[in-house]
Order: structure tokens, then C-alpha cells, then sequence
């Protein structure tokens, strides 16, 4: 992918964006909706439409396959648990999707059992979708992390020491619980869980931001949770039927990943 385009490059190209009903004029641009790490997002305003237009940043340290992305997306159009794109640029440095009003879960009480099972109940479907997709690595992602961070600045003996035994502890999750797979979205914090006002096919939780969904263990999703959140680890066994024993484990190589990811992208 190229570097990435301004606000104003992505909006001059609204005739391109194929939207229903057809587009007769630019969309307004009414709010910045999130500056994350890994993309912008801006609600576009028509007279009678409301979307989201995202521009994603350009860089390797993130390990993003933008048409993967795409493809999942697009496979889970018909559950409701992720939000419809109605147009990805051919470079895939932006697309333009669906806005729907909601509360993401950081705005709300997850910990109460009228909103955590059914984020449970959520991600028990997100996990029973079948998308054709290679194995997600988190061993790779751990390894990938890590050479950029070592690139960036100088780490310690002793984050060394801690970096070998939580690759060791990755790979060991990984052969322990990784030879059945699913559909993953790995990156559930608050944010991008949305409670909808008005739900999509029946489904009034739906998970944003897949950059880095593939096929993963299902207890890392929620371990993430859980770590997220600050739920309980037997809670979340509880309505996901997962041991607690598996869900603690993964909750460690979830920690770790985020805590090397995080400082490679600081630095």
C-alpha cells in the first residue's frame, strides 16, 4: 500500500464509491470519529445517509492484510456482526462502510450478565463462521513485534529473558490449543464493541475494526475480553464454555502480545 491519503484525496474520489442510492454530490464530512493507531475514521453526511469513511495508516509494523480485512468483512455481511463496506479503494488505503449509531462497550457496564452474555453470545457466532483463511500465527505476530521494536530502540537482558520465555509459553498455547481453529477477531477491547441502537440481521452486538481477525484460538478472544474488560476469568468461562485453565493462559499471551505491539509503535 501506498502512503496514506488525505481526507480531502479520499473525498474527491466520491464518484468512484458506487454507493445505493448513487451518490449526487460530495458527502459532508460531520465529525472525526476515532485517530487510532492502525486508521482515521470521519461519519461522511448526506441528505439523507449517514457512513464512515476510514483511512488506514500506512505502515509494516501493524502486519495488517488490508483484503483479508475486506474478505472477512464482506463474509460476515449476512450475521450482523460486523458492519457492511460498501467501497474499498483499489490500493486499499481507505474504505467507506456502513454507520450505525450505538454505544461502543467502554461507555457501558460489560461486567453485568445482561450485556455480558450476550457479547459472549456474539463472539460464540463470530466463532462458528467458516471463511476459507491461512492459520493465524501468534508466535509470528509475537516474533513480527518484537524485530520492530528491536529496530527502534535497545532492550534490556532482562526484557530478552521475558521475551524468550513468553515466545516459549506462545508456541506452547499454540500446540496445546491451536489445532482446532476459528474465526477470530483478536482485538476485543471496549471500543470496538458496539451495542447498535438498531441492530443489524437481529444482531444488536457488532465488532469493529478487523485488521486483525484470521483464524485463531477461540479463547483468545475471550481472554481479550476479559483483560479488557476487567471480567472475571470464571465469568467468562461461564458463557463461553471454555476452561478457565485454557482462558488463563491465553489471557497471558494476549498481555504479552499487546504489551510488545504497543511499545513497538510507541518508540
Amino acid at each position: 500500500m501506498s502512503l496514506s491519503p488525505t481526507l480531502e484525496q479520499c473525498l474527491i474520489q466520491w464518484r468512484d464509491w458506487q454507493l445505493e442510492p448513487a451518490l449526487s454530490e460530495m458527502p459532508v464530512v460531520s465529525a472525526e470519529l476515532s485517530q487510532g493507531k492502525t486508521n482515521q475514521s470521519y461519519l461522511l453526511t448526506t441528505a439523507q445517509h449517514h457512513y464512515v469513511l476510514r483511512i488506514h495508516a500506512d505502515s509494516t509494523v501493524y502486519s495488517i492484510d488490508r483484503q483479508q480485512e475486506y474478505r472477512i468483512q464482506q463474509g460476515l455481511a449476512e450475521t450482523g456482526i460486523g458492519s457492511p463496506i460498501y467501497y474499498q479503494s483499489p490500493d486499499d488505503s481507505y474504505r467507506v462502510s456502513a454507520f450505525i449509531q450505538g454505544n461502543t462497550v467502554e461507555q457501558l457496564d460489560a461486567s453485568s450478565d445482561e450485556l455480558l452474555i450476550p457479547i459472549c453470545n456474539a463472539i460464540n457466532k463470530l466463532h462458528g463462521v467458516s471463511i476459507d483463511l491461512p492459520c493465524f500465527s501468534y508466535t509470528q505476530h509475537i516474533t513480527h513485534y518484537w524485530q520492530a521494536l528491536n529496530q527502534l530502540t535497545t532492550v534490556t537482558a532482562a526484557e530478552i529473558a521475558k521475551h524468550t520465555r513468553m515466545l516459549s509459553y506462545c508456541q506452547q498455547y499454540e500446540t496445546d490449543f491451536g489445532q482446532q481453529r476459528s474465526l477470530c477477531h483478536h482485538d476485543l477491547h471496549g471500543g470496538n464493541i458496539l451495542l447498535a441502537d438498531q441492530g443489524l440481521a437481529g444482531q444488536n452486538i457488532i465488532f469493529l475494526d478487523w485488521e486483525f481477525a484470521g483464524l485463531g484460538i477461540a479463547s483468545f478472544d475471550f481472554a481479550a475480553l476479559a483483560c479488557e474488560l476487567s471480567i472475571d476469568i470464571s465469568s467468562i468461562s461461564k458463557y463461553s464454555g471454555i476452561s478457565a485453565p485454557e482462558l488463563e493462559i491465553a489471557a497471558s499471551v494476549y498481555r504479552y502480545i499487546c504489551e510488545v505491539y504497543n511499545r513497538a509503535i510507541v518508540c
